[in-house]
This record gives C-alpha cells, sequence and structure tokens, in this order.
C-alpha cells in the first residue's frame, strides 16, 4: 500500500511539474514504456534461443524480459525525479513507442498461443 502512494506521489509531481499534464498521462507513459520493455526482450530472446537450435522448450528464458521492464522504468524515474520536465521528451516519442509495443505485444500473443497448443496438442 505505500509503494502505491508513493507511485502516486511520484506521478503528482511529474503532473505539476508540466503545465496541462494530468497524474493519469504520467502513469499511462510508464505502461506504454513497460509494455514495450516487455515484448522486445520477449521476442529478441525467443528468437535468438530458436535460431541457435535450443528449441522452443527453453520457452522459459523470455521471462528474463522483465529485467526490461525494470531497467526502463527506473531509468525513467531517474530522470523524472531528477528532472520532471523531461516527460514532455518522453510523452513526444509515445506513438512511436505504440507503433512497436501493439505488433510485438501480437507476435507475443500468437508465438505464445503456437507454443500452447504445439505442447499441448497432444492430449487433444
Amino acid at each position: 500500500m505505500k509503494n502505491e502512494k508513493s507511485s502516486q506521489e511520484f506521478y503528482d509531481s511529474v503532473a505539476m511539474a508540466n503545465e496541462g499534464v494530468t497524474a493519469k498521462e504520467v502513469k499511462q507513459l510508464f505502461i506504454w514504456y513497460d509494455l514495450l520493455s516487455y515484448a522486445l526482450p520477449f521476442q529478441i530472446i525467443f528468437i535468438m534461443i530458436y535460431a541457435i537450435g535450443i528449441g522452443p522448450r527453453y520457452y522459459a528464458f523470455t521471462v528474463l524480459s522483465v529485467l526490461g521492464i525494470l531497467v526502463i522504468d527506473s531509468t525513467i524515474k531517474n530522470i523524472l525525479e531528477r528532472d520532471a520536465t523531461k516527460f514532455t521528451v518522453f510523452n513526444k516519442y509515445i506513438s512511436l513507442v505504440k507503433l512497436w509495443a501493439i505488433p510485438l505485444l501480437i507476435m507475443g500473443v500468437c508465438t505464445t498461443g503456437a507454443l500452447l497448443y504445439a505442447t499441448f496438442s497432444f492430449c487433444l
């Protein structure tokens, strides 16, 4: 509960430092960057594992993409804590982030579905 309160205070402080920005918009910025920082490593790690011949049974290694979320979140939060007006810079690229995140997430869902089908198709 305390962590949630401190996050809300952080969003509020960034919103106050940027004219016309709400705390909800700051939170959405983090959500989109989180989606990108999950989806991109997810696909890259999966493709690399498959390309070097390990095969899809080591699909669990894609969980390492969670590290991407931690790194991106920490970096953005540290930059905004130092200078909250940098929000406009991050927000300027949000359409590009969406452009990459949405197709990568769709690929991730399809990949997951294909792997689940391949894994459990013998049960059908």
